[in-house]
């Protein structure tokens, strides 16, 4: 070893499973990472772009603490992850480092044999790998366990930290370990160690780590940033309709090959930059080993189709496959098998492969239409260029329709080809979204007061309020608004009071709580299994009527249905030469200002960005004509076809604040194109009135809870998954804290104001 401090600190049989390993030397991060593991007492927030070696600046102090006893007297470190498939990797590599120390290392996952958990609730030991959703079930089920199973915990290792910092399970781990914390009951807290590539706001991180920034020690490693990028868009004429180009014999014999079912001109474009795409990533990633990211499982179905069509067509091997969460799971692991072989493969898929699970080497990333947020962008182009010697290397496909001055005005600008360029700045600038911190995530507080509940087997109120709102998940809630929820959940049959005035679960809550689908934080989507003989496909969406005779693309094939049992919602099927599309539900994430900002300063500009291609500053160039046209340098309110349009570049929450408050004004606002960047008014409606509602905004910043519940009333949709116990008061604030940003609302209306002025 070349840092011989560092590696003199760690156990002697850590130390001699790195030399078994071949280890040469330590990267500096990660000395810095043992060093402030011996030296300190605060957590960790780890930073490191992906294969800067995380893993083991976490895992080597905090084993060679255990090593000494063998990390024997309860669980001593556990690690967080949130894939199984992430778990079962990294199981490997700790379960390598700790074979000479001779300690025990578990998963423990929905996959995992029963017994093998039982024998760890028997003899808690070493090292415990889970995710958030298992953890929540093993607290629920084993509660007077806990004690003795944590009872020693040396450290818990958070996993893809940046994924936790602003969703719904993120929350609920936060609670789970403020609850492992309570339940040892001898006031220690344990040491947490944060690791992500990605994270815009590293005071919210440390703060979710440790409770406010002074506890958690930030270690980063240098990122020198280089990567290779080429934004490739596909210009498509409105009166080319697409036809079914990739026909073969195959599908010539017989009945006419069905085209696919399209509802506007739009989709109909779409499926032919899909087949454009096709090609070139056929003459691009053939031969070696790529990811492809798409935003739409209906793209990445249509795309693997159009592949192995062409495949067929030039007679050469098809190794495109696909990944995502609605496939099997031996489906998906067979795509993981196949990159990790070495052999040429390429798996086109969701977010399911953006985090760290080991694929093998990857040449290259693909991504069809940019991702919602820089975050995103930097972690799929960060699967590429592991090896020495070698970059990150991306293909940002963006699909046009060329448009005229009949369609609406943001549709003119081409938004998200101007969306994927500033993306790619703000990524180059080194600008990473900050998590948005939800306050009143109701629908997980539920679940967590039935869970600690069910845990305790009853419990006070007053308990539940000082442990629940202490932690980063809940801190700031109301005891008025924790009253409130507890009170639904006693009127719904969840809670009840027991004789001694103790809160034990109802018997609605019993049934709830039953349920393996609890322990999730987040809705499961509704879906039919997909069955071929024997052989489980995967699942498909229950958004149409499906019939004996539907076709449709799964798992990059085509299948026709035999049979449906709706009671069991199972879907018998067939291969098929024809095919139909099926149009998942899209996740639609928010966007931050600061990119709307950015592609705003891309349409006054005119400067070109040297990762387009040719056809890209074409439309950038018809995108700009239309801003100076519109002289959108300097004017936020545009009149176009009858329509007013408030371009104010604002957050997507932003701008659904004020949506929402021009709407409690009797002004019918629409937020507008797939970006949200800008909003629309009939242009009948009088200037003066919209001027009083925004400056109504600025004066009063009204409380965002009851503005929801005044414009959306009864009809306040669910925002997490257990809000319908809510009344619609208490789901506005659910819906409020997740989607509105009143601050940012009455800036807009401001800057507004001064635009007419």
């Amino acid at each position: 070893m070349n840092i011989p401090n560092a590696f003199e600190r760690l156990d002697p049989d850590i130390q001699r499973m790195l030399w078994d390993m071949k280890w040469t030397s330590l990267h500096g991060f990660q000395v810095d990472a043992i060093n402030a593991w011996f030296d300190t007492e605060r957590d960790l927030l780890l930073m490191a772009h992906t294969a800067a070696g995380k893993t083991e600046a976490a895992f080597l102090p905090a084993l060679s603490t255990i090593a000494p006893d063998r990390g024997r007297g309860s669980v001593r470190v556990m690690y967080v992850g949130p894939l199984k498939a992430l778990i079962n990797d990294q199981f490997r590599r700790v379960e390598d480092l700790c074979v000479r120390a001779e300690i025990p290392v578990h998963r423990w996952h929905g996959d995992v044999d029963a017994k093998r958990k039982r024998d760890v609730v028997a003899e808690p030991t070493g090292v415990v790998l889970i995710t958030p959703e298992s953890l929540e079930a093993l607290l629920m089920l084993k509660g007077n366990q806990v004690n003795r199973m944590f009872s020693r915990l040396e450290a818990v290792i958070i996993d893809e930290l940046h994924v936790f910092l602003e969703s719904a399970r993120g929350r609920q781990l936060n609670s789970l370990l403020a609850r492992i914390d309570a339940a040892r009951g001898n006031g220690k807290r344990t040491r947490r160690i944060g690791l992500s590539a990605t994270i815009g706001d590293v005071a919210e991180a440390q703060q979710w780590l440790g409770g406010n920034a002074d506890n958690t020690l930030l270690i980063s490693s240098s990122d020198t940033g280089e990567k290779e990028l080429l934004i490739t868009t596909f210009i498509h004429r409105p009166q080319r309709a697409f036809a079914d180009e990739t026909a073969t014999p195959e599908t010539d014999t017989g009945s006419p090959a069905e085209t696919v079912e399209e509802e506007d001109d739009e989709e109909v474009i779409d499926e032919g930059a899909l087949l454009e795409i096709a090609e070139h990533v056929l003459k691009r990633f053939s031969g070696k080993t790529n990811l492809i990211f798409c935003n739409r499982k209906t793209d990445i179905e249509e795309l693997a189709d159009h592949l192995g069509r062409l495949c067929k067509r030039q007679n050469v091997p098809n190794e495109f496959t696909v990944h995502h969460g609605s496939l099997s799971k031996e489906n998906r692991e067979a795509v993981e098998q196949d990159l990790q072989s070495g052999r040429p493969h390429t798996a086109l898929c969701s977010s399911t492969l953006e985090l760290g699970i080991d694929v093998g080497y990857i040449d290259a990333v693909g991504h069809v239409r940019p991702p919602h947020s820089v975050s995103a962008l930097k972690q799929r182009i960060g699967r590429s260029g592991r090896r020495e010697g070698t970059v990150p290397r991306m293909w940002l496909y963006c699909p046009v329709l060329q448009v005229d001055t009949q369609d609406r005005l943001v549709r003119q600008l081409y938004p998200d080809l101007v969306q994927a360029i500033a993306e790619v700045q703000l990524m180059t600038e080194g600008w990473v979204e900050p998590p948005f911190h939800v306050t009143e995530d109701l629908s997980t507080l539920i679940q967590q007061v039935l869970s600690i509940t069910r845990e305790r087997g009853g419990t006070k109120a007053s308990e539940l309020s000082e442990l629940l709102r202490n932690t980063h998940a809940f801190k700031g809630m109301s005891p008025q608004v924790f009253a409130q929820v507890l009170d639904e959940l006693k009127r719904r049959d969840l809670l009840e009071h027991a004789e001694d005035g103790d809160l034990i679960l109802g018997l609605r809550g019993e049934k709830l709580v039953s349920h393996y689908d609890f322990y999730a934080a987040f809705v499961a989507q509704d879906e039919y299994d997909v069955v071929n003989g024997k052989d489980h496909v995967g699942s498909i969406p229950i958004m149409v009527e499906y019939a004996p005779g539907h076709r449709f693309l799964l798992a990059g094939r085509r299948w026709e249905i035999m049979e449906i049992d709706h009671e069991r919602r199972i879907v018998q099927v067939k291969r098929s030469k024809r095919k139909q599309t099926i149009l998942w539900p899209n996740a639609v994430g928010h966007t931050h200002r600061r990119i709307h900002e950015t592609m705003r300063d891309i349409l006054v500009s005119d400067t070109v960005p040297p990762y387009i291609n040719a056809a890209s500053r074409e439309v950038l160039t018809w995108s700009r004509r239309v801003a100076a046209t519109h002289q959108l340098a300097h004017k936020q309110w545009v009149l176009s076809q009858g329509l007013r349009h408030l371009f104010t570049w604002a957050g997507s929450r932003g701008n659904y604040a004020l949506m929402l408050y021009l709407r409690s004004h009797g002004i019918e606002a629409t937020l507008e194109g797939s970006t949200r960047c800008a909003l629309s008014i009939d242009a009948s409606v009088p200037v003066t009135d919209i001027r009083e509602a925004l400056g109504s905004l600025v004066a009063t910043q009204p409380d965002p809870a009851r503005l929801a519940y005044e414009v959306l009333g009864e009809t306040v949709p669910p925002t997490g998954k257990h809000d319908h116990f809510l009344s619609a008061p208490l789901r506005a604030r659910s819906f409020a804290a997740t989607n509105l940003d009143m601050e940012e609302g009455a800036l807009v209306a401001q800057n507004l104001l001064s635009s007419l002025s």
